[in-house]
């Protein structure tokens, strides 16, 4: 990853609500934050985008008015994406033999077509 275009916990915690709304067109019209639009712009594009898909295409998540989306990157590189229904339910999971995400946790809400930050709900 270009180190110009890293992000730290610290970074992400600095997002509270948003200015900004980005409209993802390929996704029925959902929208992401400032959080989520930093993030892709420092090379974790592939995480949203994968994000929208599984809530825009999935049966057990596309019904649901809230989902919590969890990202955890283990030690040795690969990563899960977490969706349950707020309530600690899990809808999905997703595994990746590898992430090039530079931080090891990101937790999202989907909520009314928005893909955001926890902070920033």
């Amino acid at each position: 990853m270009d180190a110009t275009k890293t992000f730290t916990d610290s970074d992400l915690s600095n997002f509270y609500g948003s200015e900004n709304w980005y409209r993802m067109p390929l996704f029925g019209g959902a929208l992401v934050t400032d959080g989520v639009h930093f993030i892709m712009e420092r090379g974790c594009g592939w995480m949203a985008t994968d994000i929208l898909a599984v809530v825009s295409l999935e049966k057990k998540v596309r019904g649901e008015d809230f989902v919590s989306v969890k990202f955890r990157k283990n030690a040795d590189g690969s990563a899960v994406i977490t969706y349950d229904d707020g309530n600690g339910n899990i809808l999905y999971t997703q595994n990746y033999d590898f992430a090039d995400c530079p931080v090891s946790e990101i937790n999202f809400y989907f909520e009314n077509k928005v893909l955001m930050l926890v902070g920033e709900r």
